[in-house]
């Protein structure tokens, strides 16, 4: 192993294992040697180095942007990362809700016209 994801390894299990997130949203950490996967570092997702840290999001791929892969770093990065898709998970529970209340309206509405 190279001593580069050796040491990336204790960080990455200290994230892991220090993360916290509310049950609404939910965040797994998974790691994969590319040494044993070749297909699937190089074929699907394009990793050239080691070690790499990506985000994934509706089975898309972000390249990890911390400056430096401690699991300070590394936690602080995911919590932004978090509070992006918590916004847009409340933004469509908006939207939900106000779709529910104009359906529930129009029905009121029809119901009185009919009466």
């Amino acid at each position: 192993a190279f001593g580069y994801c050796v040491e990336l390894e204790s960080h990455f299990e200290k994230a892991a294992i220090n993360m916290t997130v509310d049950l609404e949203q939910r965040v797994g950490f998974a790691k994969v040697n590319c040494m044993e996967s070749p297909v699937l570092c190089t074929a699907k997702y394009m990793i050239t180095g080691f070690p790499s840290l990506y985000w994934f999001e509706r089975g898309v791929g972000n390249f990890y942007d911390g400056e430096s892969m401690s699991a300070k770093t590394m936690i602080k990065w995911v919590n932004r990362k978090m509070k992006k898709e918590k916004k847009k998970w409340a933004e469509k529970k908006l939207k939900e809700q106000q779709k529910l209340e104009q359906e529930q309206a129009e029905l009121m509405k029809k119901k009185a016209e009919e009466e």
